[in-house]
């Protein structure tokens, strides 16, 4: 008997513990979700959030913006595929293979110096507006109206795309 294909993959957003849309997370395959710890990304990049909804993006600019916190979920390969739908990939984000540091167990208790870097699935923005390159960097987003904006529940089929507040038209 095989082992089931896992993956580590790394939510920065709407998806986190406390945020609007955690509970896509479990949808498709709720045993296939392990939380891992907190973590933040080896790399900067700007995260920003944009749109009348207050949507974080994690714009595709390395080495731009800051190191970005999150939590590390050990995902089955279909929940990876839900995310995959869920994020647009690859026509509006795209996940990447990007290093990130492990700074809590599962416990939440720090890890302390010497975690080595392990490799997660990230979705990021990898086109879009220079301007919103401008917008103020988070390096942790809450959509609770003190780190960020409040979250404003987006609905594609009901709100239209995103693109034109995102994409050079």
């Amino acid at each position: 008997m095989t082992a089931a294909v896992t993956h580590l993959a790394f939510m920065y957003g709407t998806l986190k513990t406390t945020e609007a849309n955690h509970k896509v997370l479990f949808s498709r395959d709720p045993a296939g979700v392990t939380f891992v710890g907190e973590g933040q990304t080896v790399d900067l990049y700007p995260l920003v959030v944009t749109t009348p909804f207050n949507i974080p993006f994690l714009l595709h600019k390395e080495n731009a913006g800051k190191k970005i916190q999150g939590e590390i979920y050990q995902v089955s390969e279909a929940t990876l595929r839900l995310l995959d739908e869920f994020e647009g990939h690859p026509d509006f984000y795209e996940r990447r293979k990007v290093k990130a540091e492990l700074l809590t167990d599962a416990a939440l208790e720090p890890l302390g110096e010497g975690a080595k870097p392990v490799d997660v699935w990230l979705y990021c923005l990898p086109r879009f507006k220079k301007s919103l390159l401008d917008l103020p960097y988070l390096s942790i987003y809450r959509g609770d109206g003190v780190v960020a904006p409040e979250y404003k529940t987006y609905q594609p089929d009901v709100d239209g795309r995103l693109d034109k507040y995102l994409h050079e038209l």
